[in-house]
Formats: structure tokens, sequence, C-alpha cells
């Protein structure tokens, strides 16, 4: 299941595969891309099971806009969210009631403002401290991962 289409394009193994592994360069982009899932997955999945509600919402909002920087696919501290409350609740472990009360806290404490499928971070220092209720984001800060810094105009 994906959010937007993508299109997929099956390589052949007699002939394809292996000459994309021979290319050294190639063959370590593609190990890099499967270590960065690899740690996503686990970082979501120790969230889940260690945060508190509060602190899953601002991770992953938090994760999703450092991605998105990263790729440069946004500037502002805005970006759009093509999830419903249950979506997020599904990915969270959250009920989708659970989700509105979150994010209308969030809201309130001028931290996360989410309106018809639109995130804008308020406050990225405070988001980044609620998300760093467990040492996962701490971690992220100190090796440079989570970007701080005003989002660039």
């Amino acid at each position: 299941m994906t959010l937007t289409s993508v299109a997929l394009e099956v390589i052949p193994a007699k002939d394809g595969l292996l000459d994309l592994m021979a290319d050294r360069p190639i063959a370590l982009y593609i190990f890099w891309l499967l270590e960065q899932r690899r740690r996503r997955a686990h970082r979501h999945l120790v969230a889940n099971t260690r945060f508190e509600a509060q602190a899953r919402l601002a991770m992953m909002v938090l994760d999703f806009y450092t991605r998105l920087r990263r790729r440069r696919l946004i500037t502002a501290s805005t970006y759009n969210l093509p999830l419903t409350q249950t979506q997020i609740g599904d990915y969270l472990g959250l009920s989708a009631v659970h989700v509105n009360r979150v994010l209308r806290s969030l809201r309130d404490e001028r931290v996360v403002n989410v309106e018809k499928n639109q995130v804008t971070i308020l406050d990225l220092q405070r988001l980044a401290r609620l998300a760093g209720e467990g040492e996962l984001v701490n971690s992220a800060l100190a090796s440079g991962a989570v970007e701080l810094s005003p989002p660039a105009p």
C-alpha cells in the first residue's frame, strides 16, 4: 500500500540485478537505502511500544519533516500530509479519537497545527523535545540527523 501512485519495474535476475550489484557505487547505494528503511522501521516500532501518544505523534511529524527537508522537497515548516486521522492512528497504534485529542493539544500548545491535510510546525524546538521523551530523537539530534535550525525562508 502506498500513499501516492508508484511505478514498479521488474529487473530480470539473469542480467539486471547482477549487473547492478557488480557496480560497487550502485550496490552501496542499494544497501544504504535498505539500511535506512530498516532504521525507520525499528525507530517506529520502538516509538510505538515505548512512547506516549503525544511523543509518538511528535516523532512522526518530525520524522516526515526531516525526511522531506533532507530531500529538499520542502523549504518551509509546512508540508502536506495526505492521511486521515484514522490512517495516522493505524500508523501509530492509536484510535482516531485519541489522534484527534493529541492533535488538538499540540495545536493549543502552539507546537503543530494540522489542518486540511497540511502540517505546520509552529515550534520546532518544542516538537523535538516532545518527540525526544525517549533516547531516539536525542541520539538523532546528537548525530545531526535532525536539524533544529529554523526552516529556510
